[in-house]
């Protein structure tokens, strides 16, 4: 047993604890799910951080929303002038 297998195995002998390896500090684009949890465990209210991409997808289709909107407007306008 090489030294790296023997520290993994003191670190899994004295922490109870699930450890989660999170690749990005701005974004976990992964899903709960896809991380080995079930739907049942996952507690909205408990969750910090927001996981996966749904909420961006979400953000951009307001914002294209809102482009044409804007776009009618300014056309509004420019016909009036």
């Amino acid at each position: 047993m090489n030294q790296l297998n023997k520290i993994d195995d003191k670190i899994k002998k004295n922490i109870q604890n699930k450890i989660l390896y999170f690749p990005t500090y701005r974004r976990v684009e992964e899903d709960l799910t896809n991380l080995g949890y079930k739907t049942e465990e996952i507690r909205s209210d408990e969750i910090l951080i927001q996981f996966g991409m749904k909420d961006v997808k979400e953000r951009l289709v307001e914002l294209h929303q809102i482009s044409k909107f804007i776009n009618r407007m300014v056309s509004k306008i420019n016909v009036r002038c």
